[in-house]
Formats: structure tokens, C-alpha cells, sequence
């Protein structure tokens, strides 16, 4: 398939190509300098993700409310839906939803942030913070068992 678009493009360039079968690793100066080349470009990604993100199916079927669930400094149990390592501020970033039966926040689906690593498909009891315009998980009690 390659030899196909090389072909197809030395027709478009009309000018002469001659291709020279070199000996693999022989002491060509320019087969020595492609594979120097070879071997740099290979350990360092061209373009490297900003960001790894893990997202896993939520189970319910409402939208990302962004605030929906206030933080008030309250305990609740939670489903991480997706987790990314924010590299610059340290940070990770989490959309969960609630799945506290007994919370009037049941199944609504929100962002916080954290220091703490939790896992995108997991269900955890943590703590937020209280301050609404930096939602913050401040502690994690313990890993639920998954639903």
C-alpha cells in the first residue's frame, strides 16, 4: 500500500527518482545518519496527550449538571464516570455521580476535583469541601464494593 503512494506521488513530482538498494546497517554514511534519526524520533512522542483520561459508562441516565450537588462539607458515596491527572496543577479532575440512595442528590452527575487518586469506575464514601466554587474532594473514607 506504501510502494502505491510512492509511486503515485513520484508521478505527480515528474522528475526522475532512482531508487539505490543499501546494505542494512553497512557503513553508509547516510543509512547510519536514518537510523540515528530513527531511533531519536522514537523516544520522544511528536505529539505526546496533554492528558490520559479513563471514562467508564454511567449508570444514570441523566446529563452533567455542573454544581448540581452543593458542597456543603458533606459525607456522600460516589461513582467516578471519568478521571484525568490535570499535569500543571497537580490536580485530578472527576465527573461522578451520586449514588447515595438516601441523598436528595441521587443519580445526578457532577465534576470535583482532588489530590487524592480515585479510579473511573469505581464507587467510593468520600467527603467534599465546603466551598461551591472549587468543589473539592477533601477526604476518602473507604472504596464500595461496585454496582
Amino acid at each position: 500500500m506504501l510502494w502505491k503512494d510512492l509511486l503515485n506521488t513520484i508521478k505527480k513530482c515528474r522528475k526522475r527518482v532512482d531508487f539505490y538498494w543499501v546494505k542494512g546497517h553497512g557503513k553508509d554514511q547516510h543509512n547510519k545518519a536514518v537510523d540515528k534519526l530513527a531511533k531519536q524520533s522514537s523516544k520522544n512522542a511528536i505529539n505526546p496527550p496533554l492528558s490520559i483520561v479513563k471514562v467508564r459508562r454511567k449508570l444514570s441516565t441523566r446529563v452533567v449538571e455542573p454544581g448540581c450537588v452543593p458542597m456543603r462539607n458533606q459525607r456522600i458515596s460516589i461513582r467516578i464516570i471519568t478521571d484525568e491527572y490535570l499535569r500543571l496543577s497537580q490536580y485530578f479532575k472527576f465527573k461522578y455521580e451520586v449514588i447515595s440512595k438516601n441523598s436528595p442528590h441521587f443519580g445526578r452527575i457532577d465534576f470535583a476535583y482532588s489530590k487524592i487518586m480515585l479510579d473511573a469506575g469505581h464507587c467510593y464514601s468520600i467527603r467534599f469541601n465546603d466551598n461551591p466554587k472549587n468543589p473539592t474532594i477533601m477526604k476518602m473514607f473507604k472504596e464500595l464494593p461496585k454496582k
